[in-house]
């Protein structure tokens, strides 16, 4: 975000600044974010909890559709017209999007399979993943980020879902398990006010769609390096049990997610359940 504001900055000879606040620096709860960029509380900002707002973006995370980031991609492709439509509604221009690596799971308490998972408080990144947890016998806890670290020293959780590049390297000194699969992927958006958007000259509003695409592409590719790197670090300090998963626990975990898929979407009705529709047959589910 400081790239960003930077490189706004340079290419507009200092018209548009941008003062950063870091998350949990505000008065801004992580699920309302969107909806303070809408009505002017903050212009520009990024969002990886905005599914309250535009529930179809909820199939992103559907926990065991999307297991390849190939597959993200082609899901993404078809929900962002979507998308875009539903965030100008509440006000929000949508410039881009970047994804963090697969939601793996770490734990204070001993976890090498999903049943591990069984009666134990768990950090989830939205209600999708919560039913993943639940489908194992597990209890899901939403927490905003900055709100983690202390859920795990004051045992008011025993795990959460992130990658190694992000919560996973932030919360390491409180883990001693990590199980190396998760349920789906955990994606942010770019977004700005749309007034203040449309408010721009045409050339600076392209000059700020091409810096978010090129700065979300480009954290996208960050993290996946990091999340590499990081991830064999941790398994050759062996300060943490790492435990990978089998073909067959994968399979078994899929199984038993399909079902909620086509369930959510209805539950979520509109346009939402065409739109599964769509994605699954792109990604052959």
């Amino acid at each position: 975000m400081v790239r960003i504001g930077d490189r706004i900055a340079q290419e507009t000879q200092n018209r548009i600044t941008m003062r950063l606040a870091t998350g949990g620096s505000l008065p801004i709860k992580a699920s309302d974010i969107t909806q303070a960029v809408g009505i002017g509380t903050v212009d520009f900002a990024s969002d990886g909890f905005f599914m309250g707002v535009v529930p179809a973006g909820g199939i992103l995370r559907l926990p065991m559709l999307l297991n390849t980031p190939e597959e993200f991609a082609k899901a993404l492709d078809i929900l962002n017209p979507h998308l875009e439509r539903e965030f100008e509604r509440k006000g929000v221009k949508l410039l881009a999007h970047y994804r963090y690596p697969l939601q793996i799971a770490w734990s204070t308490a001993e976890f090498r399979s999903f049943d591990d998972l069984k009666s134990k408080k768990i950090r989830v990144t939205s209600s999708e993943q919560g039913e993943f947890v639940r489908a194992f016998g597990g209890i899901p806890v939403t927490l905003g980020s900055p709100e983690v670290a202390t859920a795990f020293q004051t045992g008011v959780i025993s795990g959460a879902f992130t990658s190694t590049s992000a919560g996973g390297n932030i919360w390491k000194d409180f883990i001693k398990f990590n199980y190396r699969f998760g349920p789906n992927w955990f994606n942010s958006v770019i977004i700005m006010n749309k007034a203040k958007f449309d408010g721009l000259p045409k050339a600076v509003q392209e000059r700020v769609l091409e810096i978010a695409k090129e700065e979300g592409a480009a954290i996208t590719r960050n993290l996946a390096v990091e999340e590499a790197k990081l991830g064999t670090e941790f398994e050759q300090e062996g300060k943490i049990v790492v435990i990978h998963p089998t073909p067959q626990q994968v399979e078994d975990a899929t199984e038993r997610m399909k079902e909620f898929w086509d369930k959510w979407a209805a539950e979520k009705g509109g346009e939402i359940p065409a739109l599964l529709a769509s994605v699954k047959a792109a990604i052959g589910k």
